[in-house]
């Protein structure tokens, strides 16, 4: 029976080892595959393009205490992070709260190292408001996802993100 237990707790632990390199910190539950409210220095490990000065004292409702400040010129991506293929088949959305600052900006995701933007969503209001794709997107086994962070172009202009998520649809 001892046997059997620990060949079950050691199955489980291999299982969530996958999801574990995905996550900043604690998911707020089982569907979530990552998530991050841009609250430390540390929180940033894996983004290009946002820095600890670009962690603002301005947070979504119960979103900590701070949010992470996008603003770019003509380069796109502003910011943006890949995650690793997580070896399983999955369709996902992202989730997030946003505020425009001057004239919005987006949060995109793509599959694979070539990707194109596939699916996307526009940050318009200037107060705190959650955002969440209406559609989820198919991400392979074995291919990387990337989150792109875009605000600026010919204008320049700044949102602010925060408590992102990529959550698994059902």
């Amino acid at each position: 029976m001892k046997y059997s237990m620990s060949i079950f707790m050691l199955c489980l632990l291999l299982l969530t080892i996958p999801f574990s390199s995905c996550q900043n910190s604690t998911s707020p539950d089982s569907f979530t595959i990552y998530y991050n409210s841009f609250e430390k220095s540390s929180d940033l490990m894996g983004w290009n393009g946002i820095e600890e000065s670009d962690l603002v004292d301005d947070a979504a409702p119960n979103g900590g205490q701070k949010s992470a400040f996008i603003s770019g010129g003509c380069n796109m991506p502003t910011a943006f992070r890949t995650f690793s293929p997580i070896g399983v088949d999955q369709s996902v959305r992202i989730q997030c709260y946003g505020k425009n600052l001057g004239f919005g900006g987006s949060v995109v995701i793509g599959i694979g190292e070539n990707y194109s933007y596939d699916l996307g969503l526009s940050v318009k209001d200037t107060t705190w408001t959650f955002y969440e794709f209406d559609n989820s997107i198919f991400w392979p086994a074995n291919s990387s996802l990337t989150i792109c962070l875009n605000s600026g172009g010919i204008l320049a202009t700044a949102m602010l993100i925060d408590e992102l998520k990529i959550v698994k649809s059902n």
